[in-house]
């Protein structure tokens, strides 16, 4: 995507996670290869975050992201990045968020680069399976841990379950050893797929993935244990047994491509997501905090106007 110049951008970022760097970012990173980025509190369009409600005050062009398993309200935001599949919506654009973590990790196409079976042959498997949780409320994940480990050993390096000497310090050079990594998701829901599936992917260890019944939408099937195939918590647990049994069987895993034909997904094409940009900062819209303010106006001048009515009625009348 060529552009002569570049225009400058007025933007501000509010409501993310407490490490959020407004200038180090998924983001801003992406846009100013393309944009002059000019961070301001007085922005033209402000991307927030779903951990607080500081977006409330800005009166620009809003854009949500959406890293949470909780859906955009275009009540509040004039465009939205989310797990969601809403196609038809063009206020929307499916953005999840192994995308902004594989930036993390040299970008998506990373996964292009190197093979699982070149990935293993760099770092060598020594180990059955893994997996990382501080989560307890999640009972899927938990019960995948506990039957998995009536077949063998799985090592739990999270600060729950944890079976080792304590957390790892670091999480992907632990995956690293492992053949197999659980992969669940904290809850099943159409598009949400977050950085559980990525870093077994990286790391070249077989993803044990549970979460997004459609994630065949987003990665080759073929190239992990995709629990929602199986039907049952069982099946999937004996195929991860079938394949630790055979190890051609486990070789034609690693040799498969992580994306369908070995082409990045459309969520996660740098291009695409640009392309949304441009749409978004050159289609000027009827601001939602415009709307919003103009009716809060309105609610609070008919408020006004219903209280100075009681008040007239209360007060003392003469004889009638």
């Amino acid at each position: 995507m060529m552009r002569a110049t570049r225009p400058t951008i007025r933007i501000d970022f509010t409501d993310f996670w407490p490490t959020f760097d407004k200038r180090d970012n998924f983001f801003f990173n992406l846009l100013s290869q393309h944009y002059c980025v000019e961070i301001t509190s007085q922005p033209d369009f402000l991307i927030y975050g779903v951990f607080g409600s500081t977006h409330m005050r800005y009166h620009c062009t809003r854009i949500q992201y959406i890293s949470e398993n909780v859906r955009p309200d275009f009540s509040e935001c004039d465009y939205a990045f989310s797990f969601d599949y809403l196609e038809n919506n063009g206020r929307h654009f499916r953005l999840p968020l192994y995308v902004l973590y594989a930036d993390l990790h040299g970008g998506i196409e990373s996964l292009l680069m190197e093979s699982a079976l070149a990935r293993r042959a760099r770092q060598p498997k020594t180990r059955f399976c893994n997996i990382v949780i501080s989560n307890a409320r999640a009972p899927e994940r938990i019960e995948a841990f506990n039957h998995l480990s009536t077949y063998k050993r799985v090592d739990s390096g999270g600060r729950y379950l944890n079976n080792l000497d304590g957390p790892v310090k670091d999480k992907l050079d632990f995956i690293s050893h492992y053949k197999f990594t659980l992969a669940f998701e904290n809850a099943s829901y159409p598009g949400h797929t977050t950085e559980k599936i990525l870093h077994p992917m990286l790391m070249g260890s077989i993803p044990i993935y549970w979460g997004n019944p459609l994630i065949e939408r987003d990665f080759n099937t073929r190239s992990f244990v995709n629990c929602h195939e199986y039907g049952s918590l069982d099946r999937a647990i004996e195929r991860v047994v079938q394949i630790d049994s055979d190890d051609e069987l486990y070789e034609q895993y690693l040799s498969e491509p992580y994306f369908h034909g070995d082409q990045i997904n459309p969520y996660a094409d740098k291009d695409r997501i640009l392309g949304h940009f441009d749409h978004i900062f050159s289609n000027p819209i009827r601001r939602v905090a415009t709307t919003m303010e103009f009716k809060w106006r309105v609610w609070r001048w008919n408020a006004r106007r219903g209280i100075a009515r009681f008040k007239s009625m209360l007060r003392p009348r003469g004889p009638s």
